[in-house]
């Protein structure tokens, strides 16, 4: 008999595919259990040394956590501003790109080389004079 036609085979099949639609149809469901659970796996080590020092476990969470909390606000408190500058200095930099979508269009390889190209002149201009074109 080949492997193929064992209806256990085809039964285990079955049962993964239902398991796998089943976690994803839950998946907005379980994602918070999941961070919780990478958390806890991550912050237990640092949990157990504060009880072995004779520190409440229950204390031991809240420090740890708070510790946690305090990075992560620090973090942001310095990513945040730097993101920040960086994204208006890309918007600056790159007028054109931000003004109007063109939704639809459709340039071919060969229509840059066209005098009816969509870059702007001052820009095809500098790019010439650059790459000495």
């Amino acid at each position: 008999m080949p492997a193929l036609a064992s209806p256990q085979l085809w039964g285990w099949i079955a049962i993964a595919l239902a398991a796998g639609l089943l976690v994803w149809l839950l998946s907005p469901i379980l994602a918070p259990f999941l961070f919780a659970g990478i958390l806890a796996y991550i912050f237990d080590p640092i949990v157990e040394r504060l009880t072995r020092r004779r520190v409440p476990r229950t204390l031991a969470v809240v420090l740890v956590l708070m510790l946690a909390l305090a990075t992560m606000i620090g973090l942001l408190l310095v990513v945040l501003p730097v993101f920040y500058k960086e994204s208006r200095l890309l918007m600056d930099s790159s007028p054109g790109s931000t003004s109007t979508p063109r939704h639809g269009s459709r340039r071919s390889s060969t229509s840059r080389s066209s005098s009816t190209s969509t870059t702007p002149s001052r820009w095809r201009g500098n790019c010439s004079r650059r790459m000495k074109i």
